[in-house]
C-alpha cells in the first residue's frame, strides 16, 4: 500500500489532557502547540507534556505533530532551533511550520509539514514545497475536490485537508487586517478576528448597500457529506480545526468523524486507517450539538452561496424550530426536538437580530426562560447549549483499546507466555514446569489461565486472539498469572511508547521558487527566510508587514475566495452594477474592495 492509502483523522490538542482525549475518542494523530511559536498564542505547552503525549499516542501507533507555525524574528531563531531539537528528542513525529527560514537551520531528521499558513492554494506551490523537502502539505481550505484531485495526481507529497471547524475568510497566511489594525498578527498567532466584526458596505456615491452586518464572518466548515470524495481525491489526512475549543467539542467532533471515516474504510479495502485501536463510545456523536456558527461545505463542491452568517458571529448550534405561541412568561416552539432545563437557545428574530436565552424549566411543550425576551410567532430558534448532551460528554468514559494476541506454549521444560501486537513487537515470560503441579482438572486449569490472562481492565489492550498449546495443562496459581499479566502489559506498553521512526534528513537544494521576487505576502521576517528565498532564486523585495518600515497604505489586507457581493445576491458577473470602488466601513476606518470577477476572488485593501 502507498502512503496515501493510510487515512488519518487529525485532531487538535490544546494541551496534554485534550491530546489524550483525542486519541481515546478515535484520532489517529493530533497537532499541538509547543512552548512558543505556534499559530495559537494562547495554546502553548511544555516539551515535557508533549513527550508524555507522544508516548501515549505511540501506544496506538498514533502520531503527534507540533505546531511551530508562526513567522519568526531574527532574535527568535536560536530559541526556535532549540525547541525543534527538544521536540525531536521528545519523539515528536513531525513539525508544522510556516517560516521558510526553518529550512535553513541545522535540523534533526524529523518530518516537516507545510502549514496552511504557507498559502498552499496552487499545484505549483505544493510541488515546490515537496521539492524543497516537506513531507506533507496542509492544503488551503478554499480548494475544491477537482483542484485537490489535480494536486494529488501531480505530486507524491502527503496531503492534509480541513474537514471541520472555523473558517478564516482570507486565504491562510494572507490576512493582515489584524496586524494592520492593532499590531497583533495572525501570522504570529495573535489574530484579533477582524472578520467577526460588523461592517457596512458603501459605494462611491455613499449609497449604503448593507448596514452594520457581519459581512466577513463565515459559517463553520463541515465536510461530513464529502468525506468519501475527499479520501478518493488523494487526501491522506483529514483535519479538525479547534485548538482553542473546549473538550466537549473535541470529544464530539472526533467521535463523529471517527465513525464516519470508519464506515468509508469498511467499504473500501484499498485503504486503511493510519493508527490502531477500537474505541467504544458511551454517547452518540453529533456535531450539531457542539459549538458551531451553522455549517457550510465551503468550496469543496465549487462556488457556493450562503457560506457566511451575516447576523451573528456566535455559536448558533442546532436548529430547533419556530416560535409558535408567546405568553407573558413563556412560549412554545413548533418542533419535534425535546428541550430540557438549563438548555441555551438563540432566537433569530424577524429583523434578523439574534438574542440568547436560557431555559429555566420546561413544562410539557411550554418553555419558561430565565428571562423573557421580545418574541414573535415564526422567529427561528436554535439550541447552542444542549445541557444533557454536554453533561454526558463531560462524564463520558469512552476508552480505546488495541488488539493483543496472547500465546501459551511449551518447550522441553518451560512454559512461554507471549503478549504481542505484531511479529516485531512482543514480550515473553517463562515458567519452569518443574515448579508447577499437574492440574487435577485439566479443562478447568486451561479455562482459568485464559480467564486470568484476559483480565486487561484499564490497560490499552483487549485480547483479540488466544492460543493455548500445552500438553498436560498445569495448575498455575492466580497470583502468578496476575503478576505475569501485569509485567507483560507494562513491558509491552514500554516498547510501544518508545517506538519512533526518524524522518528524512533535509538536504537543501536550489529548486527555483514559483516567482522571481516576493513581497510582504511571503511573510519573510528574518535573515534565514531571506537566505531561503535567495537560495531558490527569488529576490525578497519587501519584508513581512509585521516588520516592514514602508507605507501601509493601499496594502492588500485580505485575499479571499469568498465574495460579499455573491453572498448578498449582487454578483457583478450576473449584471449587478455599483459605483466603484466599494468600501467596507467599521466604526474606525474604511477598506477598499477589489473584485477579480474572472477568477472569483475578492481583495480587501487598506486606505490609509
Amino acid at each position: 500500500m502507498s502512503k496515501r492509502d493510510f487515512i488519518e483523522l487529525l485532531a487538535p490538542a490544546k494541551n496534554l489532557e485534550y491530546g489524550v482525549a483525542a486519541f481515546d475518542y478515535g484520532a489517529d494523530a493530533v497537532y499541538i502547540g509547543g512552548p512558543s511559536f505556534g499559530a495559537r498564542a494562547n495554546a502553548g505547552n511544555s516539551i515535557q507534556d508533549i513527550e508524555s503525549l507522544v508516548r501515549y499516542a505511540h501506544r496506538y501507533d498514533g502520531d503527534v505533530f507540533m505546531a511551530l507555525n508562526t513567522i519568526l524574528y531574527d532574535h527568535e531563531l536560536e530559541e526556535a532551533h532549540r525547541i525543534i531539537w527538544e521536540a525531536y528528542h521528545a519523539g515528536v513525529d513531525a513539525l508544522i511550520v510556516q517560516d521558510m527560514g526553518i529550512l535553513e537551520m541545522d535540523l534533526p531528521p524529523i518530518s516537516l509539514h507545510a502549514s496552511t499558513q504557507t498559502n498552499n492554494f496552487t499545484l505549483e506551490k505544493v510541488s515546490f514545497l515537496e521539492k524543497v523537502g516537506f513531507d506533507r502539505v496542509v492544503l488551503a481550505r478554499e480548494l475544491s475536490l477537482e483542484e485537490i484531485t489535480n494536486i494529488a495526481s501531480h505530486t507524491d507529497v502527503e496531503l492534509e485537508a480541513f474537514i471541520h471547524g472555523a473558517l478564516c475568510v482570507s486565504l491562510s497566511g494572507q490576512c493582515y487586517m489584524s496586524a494592520y489594525n492593532g499590531a497583533r498578527s495572525a501570522n504570529r498567532g495573535a489574530c484579533v478576528q477582524s472578520c467577526r466584526k460588523t461592517y457596512s458596505l458603501i459605494d462611491a456615491n455613499d449609497t449604503k448597500w448593507v448596514d452594520n452586518k457581519y459581512l466577513l464572518s463565515l459559517k463553520d466548515m463541515n465536510q461530513t457529506h464529502s468525506l468519501k470524495e475527499m479520501v478518493d481525491s488523494g487526501v491522506q489526512s483529514l483535519k479538525i480545526e479547534g485548538r482553542l475549543k473546549d473538550i466537549t467539542y473535541l470529544k464530539n467532533s472526533v467521535g463523529h468523524y471517527r465513525r464516519s471515516i470508519d464506515e468509508i474504510l469498511n467499504n473500501d479495502h484499498t485503504k486503511r486507517r493510519s493508527s490502531v485501536g477500537k474505541t467504544v463510545y458511551d454517547f452518540t456523536p453529533d456535531p450539531k450539538k457542539s459549538f458551531s456558527r451553522d455549517f457550510t461545505p465551503y468550496f469543496i463542491n465549487g462556488k457556493q452561496n450562503s457560506i457566511a452568517n451575516l447576523d451573528t458571529p456566535k455559536s448558533l448550534g442546532e436548529y430547533i424550530g419556530e416560535v409558535d405561541e408567546v405568553s407573558k412568561k413563556s412560549f412554545t416552539i413548533k418542533s419535534e426536538v425535546e428541550l430540557a432545563n438549563n438548555d441555551g437557545l438563540v432566537v433569530v428574530q424577524s429583523n434578523a437580530q439574534t438574542e440568547g436565552v436560557k431555559v429555566n424549566t420546561v413544562v410539557g411543550d411550554r418553555i419558561f426562560p430565565q428571562r423573557m425576551i421580545p418574541l414573535s410567532k415564526g422567529d427561528q430558534v436554535y439550541r447552542n447549549y444542549n445541557h444533557q448532551f454536554l453533561h454526558s460528554l463531560e462524564k463520558s468514559r469512552t476508552s480505546r483499546k488495541r488488539a493483543l494476541q496472547v500465546e501459551v506454549t511449551e518447550g522441553a521444560e518451560i512454559i512461554t507466555i507471549r503478549f504481542h501486537v505484531d511479529e516485531h513487537r512482543f514480550v515473553e515470560q517463562y515458567l519452569d514446569r518443574k515448579e508447577l503441579e499437574i492440574a487435577k482438572n485439566e479443562e478447568a486449569a486451561k479455562s482459568n489461565i485464559e480467564k486470568q490472562l484476559s483480565k486487561l481492565g484499564d490497560t490499552p489492550f483487549y485480547m483479540s486472539q488466544y492460543r493455548f498449546d500445552l500438553s498436560n495443562a498445569p495448575f498455575i496459581p492466580n497470583k502468578v498469572l496476575s503478576q505475569v499479566r501485569r509485567e507483560l502489559v507494562e513491558a509491552l506498553i514500554g516498547i510501544l511508547e518508545e517506538t519512533h521512526i526518524d524522518g528524512s534528513t533535509l538536504i537543501p537544494n536550489h529548486v527555483p521558487y514559483i516567482e522571481n521576487e516576493v513581497d510582504y505576502r511571503a511573510n519573510v521576517a528574518n535573515r534565514l527566510a531571506v537566505q531561503f528565498y535567495e537560495r531558490h532564486q527569488a529576490k525578497v523585495k519587501e519584508m513581512a508587514l509585521e516588520i516592514s518600515k514602508g507605507t501601509r497604505k493601499n496594502k492588500m489586507l485580505m485575499h479571499t475566495r469568498y465574495c460579499i457581493l455573491n453572498e448578498i445576491g449582487k454578483c457583478m458577473k450576473r449584471g449587478h452594477q455599483f459605483a466603484l470602488p466599494l468600501m467596507l466601513v467599521d466604526e474606525k476606518q474604511q477598506y477598499r474592495l477589489d473584485f477579480d470577477c474572472k477568477n472569483c476572488f475578492m481583495e480587501i485593501y487598506s486606505t490609509k
